[in-house]
């Protein structure tokens, strides 16, 4: 990295951290109405973290209606780790990556008010630069995970489950990368190339609208899939790419919308997103529900596709010559916001000890690592820290529909989430393989010192994902009812 760039700032951050708000109310907005959308028919049957999606998506709006507003960004931010915590142990990779960037605006918010006021000037100086450490450090984990070789095996691998539900959602016949023949082999090594440069690329000056690009395409064509929805997962990180390209792409962006047609669009589209949050509230009615449904997904095809198409043709009208004079702040002032991409590390870190893979950053990654063995082609043998993974449990009959579906599913439930799940769910019967013995048990007298209750600190932040017991492992693209 050039020096002069690491040590000097941006004259003016402000339209910058304008910019960022809006995208990242959108991504809150996506996440309630997406895989994880906890306020679908709220209206008719409410719960607690329903209620935190409706807050969260009103918040969301507010922020957008004024994002030169800091306090508005502050609230949304406090609201996004509340519904993680709602949400978790069900929680989307996405969503902690969220969490931890709305840990970031919280820091940055307590660095400003020190210096004298929550402005944005200050809040921006502070948080840009955290944002950008963030998202390298994540990226850089999740890119890594994909070296395995599962996910190579053009067989099992994420890549092409994911490329064959893509072409089915344009109806084009199936399967095309699944399977060994021919060119289905190059889409895991593809996808997973393009993740090894996307983080590279942003850290150097003159590469850095490649890994923008690249970013913005991918995660775009991934969005694509009609089956398995990760609108939630590339708004995130959408918002996180566009800090990227500097206070000169913000400022341009910031007098295109001042023009009068632009801004009749712009409220059509809020007006669009205000529909589909409406319609989600009581989307137990198939008119209410279609809305919802195909409003979501419009929505953000209209979102995604206008930044791809400004990002592109902003970086050819200047051929890229601002972007690479435009120097971005690296610098953390001060020092102590350095915790955060410490603890995007130490997150990074956690599966290949063996203490939580459930909502990590090897998600879709087909990594296992188990016992001290792992498929990783760097990492040959994982650490297990507290053998969490010793002595998992082997489903064979249940009358529980959560722990019946493991029967033919073929997994293995780690024993503190067996224990968690029974104690979630008295009344049931089961029977389970576990150390090599056959146990029947009637959950309706569950005993404590045979079933163990896990802390809540340990089930909320420390889940453990089921095993495959497959040779390689498959792809699991969600949560089993035990993880």
């Amino acid at each position: 990295m050039n020096r002069t760039e690491s040590q000097s700032a941006p004259p003016d951050q402000e339209a910058e951290l304008k910019l960022f708000a809006v995208a990242w109310a959108l991504a809150s907005i996506y996440h309630v109405t997406g895989p994880s959308a906890r306020s679908v028919g709220f209206l008719s049957s409410p719960t607690e973290a329903g209620f935190g999606h409706v807050v969260l998506a009103i918040a969301a709006l507010l922020v957008m209606a004024r994002p030169e507003r800091p306090s508005r960004l502050m609230a949304l931010a406090i609201l996004g780790p509340i519904t993680a915590w709602q949400e978790s142990p069900f929680l989307g990779s996405h969503w902690l990556l969220a969490t931890l960037v709305n840990f970031g605006l919280l820091m940055a918010a307590v660095t400003a008010v020190r210096n004298g006021g929550l402005d944005r000037a200050k809040l921006a100086a502070a948080f840009l630069p955290l944002l950008r450490w963030t998202l390298i450090a994540f990226y850089s984990f999740a890119a890594f995970a994909k070296l395995n070789s599962a996910f190579l095996d053009s067989n099992v691998s994420c890549a092409s489950v994911y490329f064959d539900q893509i072409a089915a959602s344009m109806h084009i016949a199936t399967p095309i990368a699944v399977g060994s023949h021919g060119w289905a082999a190059l889409v895991p090594a593809t996808a997973a190339l393009t993740e090894l440069t996307i983080p590279v690329a942003l850290i150097g000056r003159r590469t850095r609208a490649l890994g923008v690009v690249l970013g913005l395409l991918f995660h775009g064509v991934i969005s694509l899939n009609g089956i398995h929805l990760f609108t939630d997962f590339s708004s995130v990180l959408t918002a996180m790419l566009i800090p990227f390209l500097g206070s000169t792409f913000a400022h341009d962006t910031e007098r295109f919308f001042d023009g009068e047609a632009v801004r009749h669009a712009s409220t059509a589209f809020v007006v669009l997103v205000g529909c589909v949050l409406a319609a989600q509230l009581s989307a137990g009615r198939l008119p209410t529900y279609f809305i919802y449904a195909r409003g979501r997904l419009l929505s953000w095809f209209i979102y995604d596709l206008a930044t791809i198409t400004a990002t592109c043709s902003w970086l050819i009208r200047s051929h890229s010559a601002r972007l690479t004079r435009s120097p971005l702040s690296w610098s953390l002032r001060p020092r102590w916001l350095a915790i955060l991409p410490l603890l995007v590390v130490t997150i990074g870190t956690l599966p290949y000890l063996e203490l939580q893979t459930a909502f990590a950053f090897t998600m879709y990654s087909n990594l296992r690592m188990v016992d001290g063995r792992s498929n990783h082609l760097l990492v040959r043998a994982s650490l297990p820290v507290g053998h969490r993974y010793s002595g998992r449990v082997r489903i064979l009959w249940s009358t529980d529909p959560g722990l019946a579906a493991y029967i033919g599913a073929r997994y293995d439930i780690a024993w503190d989430s067996f224990c968690a799940y029974m104690y979630q769910h008295p009344g049931s019967q089961v029977r389970y393989l576990r150390l090599g013995k056959v146990v029947d048990f009637d959950n309706a007298t569950i005993a404590t010192p045979q079933f163990p209750l896990p802390s809540m600190f340990l089930r909320k932040l420390f889940p453990l994902r089921s095993v495959d017991q497959s040779d390689p492992p498959r792809c699991q693209d969600s949560f089993l009812r035990a993880l």
